[in-house]
C-alpha cells in the first residue's frame, strides 16, 4: 500500500493519512484515535465562554456585585452543555448519514468523522455526552443553591431548554438541525439564553444591559453554522438535514451570511453608543469586521456554491468570531474599569 498524505485540513485536525491501493480506486482514511480534547471539541468552546463571560460583566456592570463561586458554577455548566451538544452532535450526524456522505469536512464544518474511523467510540462517546450534561446538572444545582430564590426559576428553565437543545439539536424524533430549526435554537443558546443564564448567576435578568447584549454572541455563532452548512450542503441535501441554507440554496444563502454580520455589526454600535454608558470600548469589536470581512464576503459571493473555495473563508469568519468575541469582552472589562 502507498500512503499519502491529505491536505492541511485534514492533517491539522485529525493527524490522518490515506492508503490507497495501486489501481486508485481505494482511498481509507487513517487516523489515530482521539482524545478526550478532541472529542468534545474544546477548541470551539469560546462559542459558549464569550456569551458567559459578557453577560457576567454585564451584571456586574449593572448591580456593582460579583460572585465568583457563582460564576465558577456557571462557567462549568455551560462548559459542560457545550461539550455534551458537540459530542451529540457527532454522533448523531453519522448515525443519521450525514457524516458519512461528507466529501468537504474540514477544521471549521462538519462533523470530526471520528466514529467514521473508530466506530468502537459509540459507546465512550455516548458516555461522554451523558457525563458532560451530569457535571453541568450538578454545576447548576449548585449554583440554584448560591443564587436569590425569585432568579432560580430562569436558571432551571433555561437549563432544560440548553439540554434538550443539546441532544435533540440532531437526535430523532425532534431533529430541530433537519427542520429548518437549527439556526434559530444555535443563535438562542449561544446568544440570549447564555447571555441571561449567566447574568442570572449574579442575580442579574432583563436588566437593559444585558437585554441589549444577548443576540452579538449566538450571530457570531450563527455565522459559522451558516457558512458551515454552504460547505456541506451537498451532504446535508442528500442526508435529509434541511437547514435554512439547504431550504433556500446557496445563491441566496450568501445574503443570508451577510445579514447575520450586518445585524451583528448593527447591534455592537447600538450597545456602544446608546445603551452601556461609556460604552465605546465595545466599538473595538468591530476591528475585524473592518480587517476581515469585506474580503470573507467577497469569497462568499463568488464561490457561494462551490464548497472547497470556501474553506478559506470559513477560516476568515472564525477568525472574526474570535476576534470580536475577544474585543468585546475586553471593551465590557475596560468600561468596569474606567467606571
Amino acid at each position: 500500500m502507498e500512503k499519502v498524505l491529505l491536505s492541511m485540513e485534514c492533517t491539522r485536525w485529525f493527524g490522518c493519512y490515506a492508503e490507497k491501493d495501486f489501481s486508485g480506486k481505494r482511498i481509507i482514511m487513517i487516523t489515530k484515535k482521539p482524545g478526550l480534547f478532541a472529542v468534545i471539541r474544546a477548541p470551539f468552546f469560546s462559542s459558549i465562554l464569550a456569551p458567559l463571560l459578557a453577560g457576567t460583566l454585564l451584571a456586574v456592570m449593572a448591580e456593582g456585585e460579583f460572585s465568583l463561586a457563582r460564576f465558577f458554577a456557571i462557567l462549568i455548566m455551560g462548559l459542560g452543555l457545550h461539550a455534551a451538544t458537540n459530542v451529540y452532535n457527532d454522533i448523531f450526524d453519522t448515525l443519521q448519514g450525514t457524516d458519512r456522505i461528507n466529501q468537504h469536512r474540514n477544521d471549521f464544518s462538519g462533523g470530526t468523522g471520528y466514529l467514521l474511523q473508530h466506530p468502537d467510540l459509540l459507546p465512550s462517546m455516548y458516555w461522554i455526552a451523558r457525563l458532560s450534561l451530569i457535571i453541568a446538572a450538578c454545576a447548576g444545582s449548585v449554583l440554584l443553591v448560591l443564587i436569590e430564590p425569585a432568579v432560580r426559576p430562569w436558571v432551571i428553565g433555561l437549563g432544560v431548554l440548553s439540554v434538550f437543545f443539546s441532544k435533540y439539536y440532531t437526535a430523532a424524533p425532534v431533529k430541530l438541525a433537519y427542520r429548518g430549526l437549527g439556526e434559530v435554537s444555535v443563535w438562542l443558546a449561544f446568544g440570549p439564553m447564555a447571555v441571561l443564564v449567566a447574568a442570572a448567576s449574579q442575580n442579574v435578568l432583563f436588566h437593559p444591559y444585558v437585554v441589549a447584549a444577548m443576540p452579538i454572541t449566538g450571530l457570531s455563532t450563527a455565522s459559522i453554522l451558516w457558512m458551515g452548512q454552504m460547505i456541506d450542503l451537498p451532504a446535508d441535501a442528500g442526508s435529509g438535514k434541511r437547514g435554512l441554507v439547504a431550504r433556500i440554496g446557496s445563491r441566496r444563502g450568501r445574503w443570508g451570511f451577510l445579514l447575520i454580520h450586518s445585524l451583528l455589526a448593527g447591534n455592537l454600535l447600538v450597545l456602544g453608543l446608546a445603551v452601556l454608558p461609556q460604552g465605546r470600548p465595545v466599538l473595538a469589536a468591530l476591528i475585524p469586521y473592518v480587517l476581515l470581512l469585506p474580503r470573507t464576503w467577497q469569497q462568499v459571493y463568488r464561490f457561494h456554491d462551490q464548497p472547497d473555495s470556501l474553506k478559506q473563508a470559513a477560516g476568515w469568519n472564525v477568525q472574526i468570531h474570535l476576534l470580536m468575541s475577544g474585543l468585546l469582552i475586553l471593551g465590557l472589562a475596560a468600561i468596569l474599569v474606567m467606571r
